[in-house]
């Protein structure tokens, strides 16, 4: 993990770990107003929250201002990494689920994630592509 040792524990938010906030988060390099939202149908209760490279900067920058080397962490890298830094960031600041701005939903995000769970949880999520099937963690 690119970030490994600059989110510290003094850096959350002390959050119930068994639920899920009904958060849907996204980034782009491109202007929002030209992302599609591919999820639309299958939000349900998820507020989507779409983050230029700017507001991902930014958030860095307020989220862990007394941390200056995450922010600087993410000028240095290169964009799928500069995304990845972020997502783990604003995950573990407010909780909810990252799916990338590509992403086509089959099922609603309730569905996929309930809202409480008796201990945390990992999903996996498979693709297809042109008869190529990917696995990803996340």
């Amino acid at each position: 993990m690119v970030a490994r040792g600059l989110l510290t524990s003094s850096s959350r938010k002390v959050v119930d770990s068994h639920a899920i906030p009904r958060l849907l988060f996204q980034t782009s390099e491109l202007p929002a107003e030209t992302v599609p939202d591919l999820m639309t149908a299958q939000l349900g209760f998820f507020e989507r929250r779409l983050f230029s490279d700017v507001q991902c900067k930014q958030f860095l920058d307020t989220s862990f201002a007394k941390d200056p080397r995450v922010a600087a962490r993410f000028d240095a890298l290169p964009g799928a990494h500069r995304a990845d830094l972020w997502r783990y960031a604003v995950l573990l600041r407010h909780g909810g689920a990252y799916l990338d701005v590509k992403t086509v939903g089959v099922s609603s995000l309730a569905d996929i994630f309930p809202e409480h769970h008796d201990k945390p949880t990992l999903y996996t999520v498979l693709s297809s592509n042109h008869g190529v099937r990917w696995v990803h963690n996340g």
